[in-house]
């Protein structure tokens, strides 16, 4: 029996002018011997020609901070599926992926720092998040543009990272790369999981020492991420007064 493989994309409002292109792409390369079906979470259904599932839009980072929180969400819609992975709408897959990415669970190296010393990894250094790791420390750095495994470890995964992120949350903390720095502390901490290569995201228009199968697609950031909570968002860091209570509101899922 062929493997039954879901792959989540969270797409809502500008993005997704990128879901139809990824699906053909997914349909022409990915996982051919397996059953595939893409599954588009989004606010926009019509949008897409895609089964879907609902989330909210709000400010950027959110959507992407809470991929385990969707993940939990639909887990009984997942349920029937081996396999699952999330891809980021901005992909394009753009050679033959195999089962070779097959595993209980499995990342992606970072391609700009595939080959640097641990001490430049862009870890989460705040000892008071949930996603610390210490300087030093660590043998891989992962992005989470395309990510997956079996769906009972991918659950356990998520629900572990949600519950981190919500306990950061009550200190008023957000990690310092959002749902990445998550990722890479839980892969820290369960050093079995399969690591793929930067192939798996290859940033479009560079020129590295990979075979790309799959795009990370070059786009104007300031175009698609527009929010006032990008700064501290991005930089992480502890929160107090009305700034604190301006971020829980904007990143709090209801």
């Amino acid at each position: 029996m062929k493997p039954r493989i879901a792959v989540l994309v969270a797409a809502t409002q500008k993005y997704t002018a990128f879901v139809v292109p990824l699906i053909e792409s997914f349909d022409r390369y990915f996982l051919k011997d397996c059953e595939v079906e893409v599954i588009v979470l989004t606010d926009l259904p019509d949008q897409v020609k895609a089964r879907t599932l609902f989330i909210e839009h709000r400010p950027w980072p959110w959507v992407a901070m809470h991929k385990y929180h969707f993940i939990c969400q639909y887990a009984p819609e997942l349920a029937g599926f081996d396999y699952v992975y999330m891809c980021d709408a901005d992909m394009r897959v753009v050679a033959p992926v195999g089962r070779e990415i097959l595993g209980d669970l499995v990342g992606t190296q970072h391609a700009y720092l595939y080959g640097k010393p641990p001490e430049e990894f862009l870890y989460e250094r705040n000892p008071a998040s949930t996603a610390y790791i210490a300087m030093g420390d660590g043998k891989v750095y992962l992005q989470t543009a395309f990510f997956g495994g079996r769906y009972k470890n991918m659950l356990e995964m998520a629900t572990d990272r949600r519950d981190a992120i919500e306990a950061d949350y009550a200190n008023h903390l957000v990690a310092v790369w959002h749902d990445e720095s998550h990722f890479n502390r839980y892969v820290h901490d369960h050093p079995s999981t399969l690591i793929l290569s930067p192939s798996y995201c290859y940033p479009e228009g560079s020129d590295m020492p990979f075979a790309p199968r799959i795009l990370a697609l070059d786009k104007d950031h300031a175009v698609i991420r527009s929010s006032g909570l990008q700064t501290w968002l991005i930089r992480g860091g502890r929160l107090f007064g009305r700034a604190a209570r301006k971020a829980k509101r904007v990143l709090r899922l209801t």
